[in-house]
C-alpha cells in the first residue's frame, strides 16, 4: 500500500509539474515572443482543476480539509462525536451528489474536444475529478466507519 501511495503522489508531483509547463510556455510565448499560445492556456487551466480536485482528494486522506475548528474544539465526549458523525454524513451526501454530477457531465459532454487541442477530450477532465471526488468520498466513508466502530468499542466497554 505504501508503494501505491508514493506512486500516487509523484503522479500528483507530475500534474503539478505539468501545469506548471503548460504556464511557463504561456508566459514565454506571450511575453518574450509576443505570440500567445491559447492551447497552454487552456491545458493549465484543465490541469490546474484536475490537480486542484485530486489534491483534495489527499488532503481529505489527511483529515487537513478546512474546518470550524473552534466549534469542535469546544465541544468534548458525546456532542462532539455527534458533530463529527454529522460532518462526515453531511460530507458523504455531498460527495455522492457530486458524483452523480460528474457521471451525468461525463456521458453528456465526454466527447467534447477542447477549443484549442483537437485531441484532448472532456472526458479526461471528467476522469480525473471524478477520481479526486471518489477519493474524498471513500475516505469519508472510511472516517464515518472507524469513528462508528471505535464508539461501539468504547460503550461495549463502558457496559461491561
Amino acid at each position: 500500500m505504501k508503494k501505491a501511495y508514493q506512486t500516487f503522489v509523484r503522479g500528483l508531483v507530475g500534474l503539478v509539474t505539468c501545469v506548471y509547463i503548460a504556464t511557463m510556455v504561456q508566459v514565454f510565448a506571450r511575453y518574450v515572443l509576443k505570440v500567445p499560445t491559447p492551447w497552454s492556456e487552456e491545458l493549465a487551466r484543465y490541469l490546474l482543476i484536475t490537480t486542484t480536485v485530486v489534491g483534495a482528494g489527499e488532503v481529505s486522506r489527511r483529515g487537513d480539509h478546512l474546518g470550524v475548528y473552534f466549534v469542535r474544539d469546544s465541544l468534548h465526549g458525546v456532542p462532539k462525536v455527534l458533530l463529527m458523525l454529522l460532518i462526515k454524513l453531511i460530507e458523504i451526501a455531498f460527495m455522492a451528489i457530486i458524483t452523480l454530477g460528474i457521471i451525468q457531465a461525463y456521458r453528456i459532454n465526454g466527447d467534447v474536444t477542447a477549443n484549442t487541442m483537437k485531441w484532448f477530450k472532456a472526458k479526461w477532465l471528467f476522469v480525473g475529478l471524478g477520481f479526486g471526488n471518489t477519493m474524498m468520498l471513500l475516505y469519508a466513508a472510511s472516517t464515518l466507519y472507524h469513528s462508528v466502530d471505535s464508539t461501539a468499542k468504547v460503550n461495549r466497554r463502558l457496559k461491561k
